[in-house]
């Protein structure tokens, strides 16, 4: 019974020790394959990072040196005539085209000053005795107040540069109120002075409601025609 109790001892103590053995010599190979095998491939994903970020920098500098390299906007300021009324955003046109816009108003000296905006593709259209007039951007209905350009010959005047100061033309008519605006009003005038007599000829009052319907169909519709989206 001693005997067996010794030889049972024996192994379950021989046991552990044979386990630990073989983990320790299983422990450096395993470890020295699980390096082998991460490091090439680290090395090889910073490698690749590093690529791809010396790329991206190249281009990022590259494009940098394009654009300084090209035509750029310029800003230039107004004062004078209308700028007062002028708003932030507001448009600024050659023709029908917009070539910039109002980034702020300000005082300056106790008198209003706008800082304009003028695209890089349009400013050699548009030479430093060129004309600008605070004005309204519709044809014939008041309001949408900006910045008309009505330029000088390009071939006798350089083109406009960064930080100009030009004073605005003054008009005859407020700003807010276009020119064309008489001329509509004058319209309304004569056909509702027609609708009155056609009126009181024919004894409708149902005449003068389908004019004045008319008459506010089509001053909507024009403006909904030269406003700007």
């Amino acid at each position: 019974m001693d005997h067996d109790d010794d030889f049972r001892w024996d192994s379950e103590a021989a046991t552990p020790r044979a386990d630990a053995r073989a983990d320790a010599d299983c422990q450096p190979p395993c470890r020295a394959g699980w390096q082998d095998d991460w490091l090439p491939f680290a090395k090889k994903s910073a490698a690749g990072i590093g690529i791809i970020a010396l790329a991206v920098a190249l281009w990022a500098g590259g494009s940098w040196l394009v654009r300084a390299a090209g035509p750029q906007d310029i800003r230039i300021e107004l004062q004078g005539s209308g700028v007062a009324i002028l708003k932030p955003d507001a448009r600024v046109v050659l023709g029908s085209t917009q070539v910039g816009q109002v980034e702020k108003v300000a005082d300056s000296a106790g008198e209003s000053v706008a800082v304009v905006r003028l695209n890089k593709d349009f400013v050699s259209q548009i030479p430093q005795a060129s004309r600008f007039e605070v004005d309204s951007l519709n044809d014939w209905l008041p309001g949408n107040v900006g910045v008309r350009v009505f330029p000088t010959a390009t071939d006798t005047h350089p083109p406009m540069v960064d930080g100009s100061r030009v004073q605005t033309s003054a008009r005859a008519l407020p700003p807010w109120v276009p020119a064309g605006f008489y001329i509509v009003l004058a319209g309304i005038v004569v056909v509702l002075a027609g609708v009155v007599v056609v009126a009181w000829l024919m004894r409708r009052v149902i005449v003068l409601v389908v004019a004045a319907a008319v008459i506010a169909g089509v001053i909507v519709y024009l403006n909904g025609i030269i406003s700007p989206a």
